[in-house]
């Protein structure tokens, strides 16, 4: 569907489907930094081609929103997120929390735009 969304920046990559449906999660050195970027509710057939480990270049085609059959039962859209420590999760990683917990699960998942950089576009 589309031209895809495209990974901001290099890097090896993990494959799953979870709760996000088909997902794909990306590992990157950002300024030293390890960080992780996580794209949910694409479709199947972005699973089947590329295998764990592969590694994407910037710009390069990361997947394409999946049907609501294939991605979790959502309509089609990409939940983007960037991650700081995985902690035990594989291929998978929650998007929501209690409200109790939010400011331990915000301060692991930063700003996107941090990775993405499009404030730049809004001055």
């Amino acid at each position: 569907m589309g031209n895809g969304a495209t990974g901001p920046h290099r890097g090896p990559l993990w494959l799953r489907s979870g709760d996000y449906g088909a997902t794909i999660i990306l590992s990157h050195q950002l300024d030293g930094r390890q960080l992780y970027t996580l794209y949910g509710h694409l479709s199947l057939a972005d699973l089947q081609r590329c295998k764990e480990g592969d590694y994407l270049v910037a710009g390069q085609v990361v997947g394409h929103l999946g049907q609501p059959h294939e991605n979790g039962n959502w309509p089609p859209h990409l939940h983007f997120q960037v991650i700081e420590d995985l902690g035990l999760y594989e291929g998978d990683y929650p998007g929501v929390c209690r409200y109790s917990e939010r400011e331990r699960w915000l301060a692991n998942s930063p700003d996107p735009d941090v990775v993405l950089q499009l404030g730049r576009f809004c001055r």
